[in-house]
C-alpha cells in the first residue's frame, strides 16, 4: 500500500457471516467481487487469467467465514504464541481462522500456490492484518512490547525463523512485522457499527443490532457451481481441497 500509494480495502467477512445465507451477499455481484460460482464473468475481476486458467470460485462449498466470536477469541489472548501455529489452540489460531476463509471462497483461492491470483486474496489478508493490529494494540495497553513477544519454534517445525529475511519483501526481516516499523505505514478504518454501518448503502442493522450485508439481487448473474467443480477437476484439484499450509 505504501509503495503504490493505494489503499487495500479489507473484507470484514464477519459481516457476511451474520447473514442467513452468506453466499447471497451483495459482495458477490458485479458491484464488488463479481459472481461467486464458476468462472468469474462479472465485476472488475471478470475474465482474469491465473495459473489455473480463468479465475473461478465456488463460494460457501466448505470452510467458514470469520465470525465475531472467533475474532473475539483471538483478541482475548495477549501473547503471540497463544494465537500462532503450532502453539495455539485450534479455536484461537489466527492461521486456522484465516485458512477457513480461503476454503470458503474455494476455486483459485483454495489453491496454495495460485490463491493470490484472486484479488479477493488481498482484501481477505488486509482483514487479517487489521486483526493483527488490533492484537498488537491490546498488547501495548497491557504493557507488552509486540516487538519482543516472540518465541522459539519447536525443533520439529520448519516455519520461518523470526530473524530470517522476509520472503518477497526486500530489505525487511520477519521480526519487522512485530514492530511499529510496519504498523505505522498503514491506518485502518474501524469496523462498521450500528446504527450508521459506516454510512454504506449496502449494509444495514439487523435485529441483533449488528451490521449485515444486503442480499444480492436474485436477478443478477451468480455463476454456476457445476462449472467451478469442472474447472477444479481439470486442474487436478479435488473440490473443497483442504489447505495443509497457510498462505
Amino acid at each position: 500500500e505504501s509503495a503504490l500509494g493505494t489503499p487495500i480495502p479489507y473484507w470484514d467477512s464477519t459481516i457476511d457471516y451474520e447473514m442467513e445465507d452468506p453466499v447471497e451477499s451483495i459482495l458477490w455481484t458485479a458491484r464488488y467481487f463479481g459472481n461467486g460460482y464458476g468462472m468469474v464473468r462479472t465485476g472488475p475481476f471478470a475474465n482474469f487469467d491465473t495459473p489455473l486458467g480463468k479465475l473461478f470460485r465456488n463460494i460457501g462449498s466448505d470452510g467458514a467465514l470469520y465470525n465475531k466470536p472467533g475474532v473475539n477469541m483471538l483478541l482475548s489472548k495477549f501473547r503471540l504464541q497463544q494465537i500462532s501455529e503450532p502453539m495455539a489452540d485450534m479455536q484461537a489460531s489466527v492461521e486456522g481462522q484465516h485458512n477457513s476463509v480461503h476454503i470458503w471462497v474455494d476455486g483459485v483461492m483454495n489453491n496454495l500456490e495460485s490463491s493470490p491470483h484472486d484479488p479477493v486474496f488481498f482484501c481477505h489478508h488486509a482483514f487479517v492484518d487489521f486483526i493483527w493490529e488490533l492484537f498488537r494494540k491490546q498488547q501495548i495497553t497491557r504493557g507488552i512490547d509486540p516487538a519482543t513477544d516472540t518465541f522459539e519454534q519447536p525443533a520439529n517445525v520448519t516455519f520461518q525463523n523470526i530473524n530470517e529475511v522476509s520472503v518477497g519483501l526486500r530489505g525487511y526481516y520477519n521480526n519487522d512485522g512485530y514492530s511499529d516499523k510496519i504498523a505505522n505505514m498503514v491506518k485502518y478504518d474501524p469496523q462498521p457499527h450500528c446504527p450508521t454501518c459506516a454510512g454504506s448503502q449496502d449494509l444495514y442493522c439487523d435485529e441483533k443490532r449488528v451490521c449485515v450485508s444486503r442480499r444480492r439481487d436474485p436477478r443478477e448473474f451468480a455463476g454456476q457451481p457445476e462449472e467451478a467443480m469442472d474447472m477444479a477437476m481439470n486442474n487436478g484439484m479435488m473440490n473443497n481441497e483442504m489447505m495443509n499450509n497457510g498462505k
